[in-house]
């Protein structure tokens, strides 16, 4: 009996300690190419350091348990994108808390305007230096880093991203507890009709 309740504190000290870790291996679009290639890792770890499950996404399908599934044959519920309608990204963030272990950004900016290409270049930096400071205990500083080049009198948009994200499941299951309970709450609120005024 004791070995049983042993194991099962284990079991849930594995759950409550697991992690959903992002591996953005790249994420790239090239200056002459309007396609966008990415491949992005996603893992559940148990006590933050076994793997249990791997997910993978590219720009041909997701591989999943040596399962691959093309994006034409996955079917999204109109439910599911709602959420992003309700609450914003930034309130999302909020809730999940998530940390950014590693950050390697190149960007390349061009417009055929001198004014202008400087203009987003130096609101690019700036957006990246105030996120950073903003986040300090969710970052790792030093895999933090960022170079943004300005390509003047060209129109011209390139990039090449690579992070690690790690969210903690007792944050993932706090955000879809939130996310339904506000469902709730909506679906339960009132309604009031509009009674069109007659002139």
């Amino acid at each position: 009996m004791n070995i049983l309740i042993t194991i099962f504190f284990i079991l849930i000290l594995g759950f409550l300690t697991s992690k959903l870790k992002i591996n953005v291996q790249s994420i790239e679009k090239e200056k002459n190419d309007l396609k966008i290639k990415f491949n992005i890792n996603f893992g559940f770890y148990l006590f933050g350091i076994i793997k249990i499950l791997g997910i993978s996404l590219q720009e041909n399908g997701i591989d999943c348990l040596g399962i691959h599934f093309s994006y034409s044959k996955i079917k999204l519920e109109k439910d599911s994108l709602e959420i992003f309608k309700e609450f914003s990204v930034f309130q999302l963030l909020k809730y999940l808390h998530p940390k950014l272990e590693k950050l390697n950004l190149k960007l390349t900016i061009g417009t055929e305007d001198v004014i202008l290409t400087a203009v987003l270049v130096f609101i690019s930096s700036t957006f990246l230096s105030i996120v950073g400071a903003k986040n300090r205990k969710q970052i790792n500083f030093k895999q933090y880093s960022y170079q943004i080049n300005p390509v003047y009198n060209k129109n011209q948009l390139s990039f090449q991203i690579a992070s690690k994200v790690s969210v903690k499941m007792v944050d993932l299951i706090k955000t879809i507890s939130y996310i339904k309970k506000n469902k709730k709450k909506k679906i339960n609120s009132p309604t009031i009709k509009k009674i069109p005024l007659k002139i």
